[in-house]
Formats: C-alpha cells, sequence, structure tokens
C-alpha cells in the first residue's frame, strides 16, 4: 500500500510540474533600438531592431552584429584606424530601448563626425 501511495504521489506531482514547464514563456530575445543622432545642425533618428535584423537602419543586419559583439552597449565599441582631424564639431547619440529583452539607454557626445565614426562603426549610419 506505502509503495502504491508513494507512486501514485510522484505520478500526480509529475504531471503537475509537465504542464508549467511546457507553458513557460521563452527568454524574450527581441532588441529594438531608437537611434538618435545630433549634431549642430540637425537631429536623425532610426528605429533598429535586432534578432532578427531590421527597422529603418540602412544597415541594420551590420550594425546588429557589432552591437552583439558588445552586448548592445555601442560604447563599448573599439574605434578602428580611422584618422580624423581635431575639429570641434560635436556629434551626440543615443541608443534607448530595450537590448535582448533588457531594458537599455545610452548617449556620448563625440568631438565630430568622424571620430563617432571611428568609434560607433554602422551603428549610427543611417
Amino acid at each position: 500500500m506505502l509503495i502504491r501511495t508513494s507512486i501514485a504521489a510522484t505520478v500526480i506531482l509529475g504531471t503537475a510540474l509537465f504542464p508549467a514547464a511546457a507553458t513557460a514563456a521563452p527568454a524574450d530575445d527581441s532588441s529594438v533600438l531608437h537611434l538618435t543622432l545630433t549634431t549642430r545642425s540637425e537631429t536623425r533618428t532610426a528605429l533598429l531592431t535586432c534578432h532578427p535584423a531590421g527597422g529603418t537602419h540602412a544597415h541594420a543586419s551590420l550594425a546588429c552584429d557589432q552591437l552583439d559583439a558588445v552586448d548592445g552597449d555601442f560604447r563599448r565599441m573599439a574605434p578602428n584606424a580611422r584618422v580624423c582631424t581635431m575639429e570641434y564639431d560635436p556629434v551626440t547619440v543615443k541608443a534607448e530601448g530595450r537590448w535582448k529583452g533588457n531594458p537599455f539607454s545610452a548617449e556620448e557626445t563625440f568631438s565630430n563626425p568622424c571620430t563617432m565614426k571611428a568609434k560607433t562603426s554602422a551603428v549610427f549610419e543611417f
């Protein structure tokens, strides 16, 4: 009698646990970023979606690949070998939204467009 009760309890508990596991929501891997680039004379915006790549960004796939390498934070990107002049023509870039399901917001100001492109590559080329 004790063995039957234990087996029955195990079957009931096991059955109760499987539906919960089967209906658990998958991890949110979506990324949607509103990108803004502001110079002295203009402000431009683009929507970048990743996983899958898309939105209004002209180079969405490349930008997503570059952001994937730094877990979505363009501030962590290594600058490329571009040579820039030392002119002062400030550019501010901002990314707001969600990266792989988590809230994300970052902003950085560069001394000129060349230094911004050297650091952020395709992310703000829209």
